[in-house]
């Protein structure tokens, strides 16, 4: 099935017949929407500008299924979200960014603090303060292409597109993790 996450039939086989935690399966549907989600209608605006939002959007569902995850594992921490050749991609790709998010993005101070640390040393591999920071500002701030620094070419769909998948791969991997220590242990509901 499209967008299914790795270890959710063996979950539901587990549960033998119960029904899946709400939290969990409220997860899972978000996970599935982000993973699934294909495209939006804007009137008004060009196809490339059109397509940027789309896939901010895509990264901003993707963020917000991990999110969901998180809350309901109550992990109590935001896990990083390591991708080492992503990191390099978004640090090339947006040479404006940084200036973008000191001078003009309202971004709560830990935020902006993680994402000026993650430009500043090249050897930060964890995209989430980028990932975030687009959900965070499409969603509660000033959102535009263009002030990012996107432009209409494959890189920065290249980029949104790696954002949205790695974000996804990761809540994935974190809810296996999470069900193979269940396993192990006795399956719980949370």
């Amino acid at each position: 099935m499209a967008g299914e996450l790795t270890s959710w039939n063996a979950y539901l086989k587990k549960l033998d017949g119960r029904k899946p935690n709400a939290k969990l399966a409220t997860f899972h549907a978000r996970y599935k929407f982000a993973y699934n989600f294909e495209g939006m209608q804007i009137n008004g605006m060009a196809e490339n500008t059109k397509n940027l939002y789309y896939l901010v959007t895509k990264v901003g569902f993707a963020y917000s299924a991990l999110e969901n995850l998180e809350v309901s594992l109550r992990t109590g921490h935001a896990s990083p979200i390591i991708a080492p050749d992503l990191a390099l991609y978004v640090r090339s790709s947006m040479p404006r960014a940084l200036d973008q998010i000191q001078k003009k993005m309202y971004l709560n101070e830990s935020l902006r603090n993680r994402l000026v640390l993650f430009f500043d040393d090249p050897s930060a591999s964890d995209v989430r303060p980028i990932v975030e920071q687009f959900r965070h500002s499409l969603f509660h701030g000033k959102f535009t292409p263009t002030g990012w620094g996107l432009s209409s070419g494959y890189r920065s769909t290249e980029l949104l597109e790696g954002l949205s998948q790695v974000t996804l791969r990761h809540a994935d991997q974190t809810f296996t993790k999470w069900f193979k220590q269940q396993t192990k242990s006795g399956l719980q509901q949370t």
